[in-house]
């Protein structure tokens, strides 16, 4: 017991959070099941979200039926039944091939697909949990701080509204923390797996999300760059870059089998070379609700925040400390200039309309935040 609940051990942390998040989940889930209502969206949820993840079981049970039962392989490539004839990697990327979960979708027959949606939305946010946990404990932050900061991070009005409609929508809160305490790794000269595994997993798992990775990748590890080091010159500079290069074009080519035709594929469609006008600035209300949008309803163009307003109090706390935590401060004045960028938006959406979407990433800074600032308060 002594061993259990010891300061180094994990295993208590890891009980009571699986404890918490199986009630909270079901307060959440119950607000649905109490009003006669499923978690299958019924715009995208059902026509796109639940037939795919049912038409990727079936394709994976047939997969395996010509390995095990006909003795040979065979990777059908082409469906006449999709559209009027569409190749059906790039058509299930986005919202099922390449995302490790959904490959649960072979034990289950069709008409019971539903359940698995409803367990996957869970299991997605109970993940992004454990994943942020690893983030904090890999940074020495105490087990308090952490538990409460990890809450902060997987019930905000990300997961909760966004997740809901669009299950897939929170995977990227599994793989960021991962990325970033990879580059943290590399930095101290360990081994570059972890960088190296979860952006493969990230590129595989959905082409949309790991753009924006990408993006706050790069910034992150600008940011520790100065951080960790004081001496500094543009020959050491360069010496990472090509080291980060070469770790993350391995990356690129364990996932380059599902990567590279679909990077292809969207570089052609109509969607992604569409002109979009973007405004200098957003509309006046949207400036008027900012700060209580926060921690409380949505705001326009997908900027779903919504935190637990104890979270505020982490931000408050962080600039009261003249002298310390000089690059939260700074990556939390980057990244409310992007929420008050219409341009930032623009850039973060690929290039395509002004969207929202990254706030997730948003969302991990807050809840980081309150995990430093807590021992403070």
């Amino acid at each position: 017991m002594r061993k259990f609940v010891s300061r180094d051990s994990k295993k208590d942390f890891y009980l009571l959070y699986t404890l918490v998040f199986g009630v909270i989940s079901f307060f959440i889930y119950y607000q649905f099941a109490g009003n006669g209502k499923s978690l299958v969206w019924s715009h995208d949820g059902i026509p796109q979200h639940l037939n795919s993840l049912a038409y990727y079981g079936r394709y994976l049970r047939e997969v395996l039926h010509t390995i095990f039962v006909e003795h040979k392989l065979e990777l059908p490539m082409w469906d006449m039944n999709i559209g009027y004839g569409s190749d059906i990697l790039t058509t299930l990327h986005y919202y099922v091939i390449g995302d490790p979960l959904t490959l649960l979708s072979v034990f289950v027959p069709a008409d019971k697909t539903e359940v698995l949606y409803e367990v996957l939305i869970f299991l997605r946010i109970y993940l992004a949990g454990i994943s942020f946990s690893v983030f904090c404990f890999y940074h020495k932050n105490p087990k308090q701080a952490t538990f409460m900061g990890t809450l902060i991070y997987i019930f905000a009005g990300w997961t909760i509204y966004a997740a809901m409609k669009h299950p897939y929508f929170s995977n990227p809160m599994i793989y960021l923390p991962l990325v970033l305490m990879g580059i943290d790794k590399i930095y101290k000269r360990e081994k570059p797996w972890l960088f190296i595994w979860a952006t493969a997993v990230s590129a595989m798992s959905n082409f949309y999300f790991f753009y924006m990775i990408c993006i706050f990748m790069f910034i992150y590890a600008a940011f520790r760059y100065f951080g960790i080091f004081s001496e500094r010159s543009v020959k050491d500079v360069l010496g990472w870059l090509v080291k980060f290069i070469g770790y993350y074009a391995v990356a690129l080519m364990i996932a380059a089998v599902i990567f590279l035709p679909v990077v292809m594929t969207i570089f052609g469609t109509d969607r992604f070379q569409a002109e979009n006008y973007v405004p200098l600035l957003y509309d006046k209300i949207y400036y008027e609700k900012y700060l209580g949008d926060l921690i409380g309803e949505n705001m326009i163009q997908w900027g779903v925040a919504g935190y637990s307003a104890v979270a505020m109090a982490g931000v408050f706390v962080l600039f009261s400390r003249k002298k310390k935590y000089l690059d939260l401060k700074l990556g939390f004045g980057l990244l409310n200039l992007f929420l008050l960028v219409p341009f930032a938006g623009h850039v973060l959406n690929g290039f395509s309309y002004v969207s929202n979407r990254w706030i997730w990433a948003y969302g991990m800074m807050i809840a980081y935040i309150f995990v430093k600032a807590y021992p403070e308060l």
